[in-house]
């Protein structure tokens, strides 16, 4: 069964943390003290590890779908989704530095 909006809202804070499943490697972790944040578990080289994509209801339910779907085209790749954040992060602010410095620079 798909989570829904209405799941995530009526979501309460327990003694311990716990999930709920959205299926595709996607889950909300509800905290103790009633924060609600998206992960996305995946497997490189047979190792697990999970990223964690913002709170809800900063990300909707919707939008972290979508991040899962890209994610899991990079993590296809062998790549770590940290990794390629970095990467794009780095190339924007490269380019925006060089293109304010050297006439005529562009992407």
């Amino acid at each position: 069964m798909a989570l829904t909006v209405k799941q995530i809202e009526n979501a309460k804070p327990k003694d311990k943390k716990y999930s709920l499943s959205a299926g595709k490697s996607l889950f909300l972790v509800v905290s103790p003290a009633g924060g609600k944040l998206w992960k996305y578990r995946y497997r490189i080289d047979g190792k697990a590890s999970e990223y964690s994509m913002g709170s809800y209801p900063d990300i909707s339910l919707a939008e972290a779908s979508e991040k899962v779907l890209a994610l899991r085209k990079v993590v296809q790749q062998g790549v770590h989704p940290e990794w390629h954040l970095l990467k794009l992060f780095r190339v924007t602010i490269f380019n925006d530095f060089f293109a304010g410095q050297i006439p005529g620079f562009s992407e």
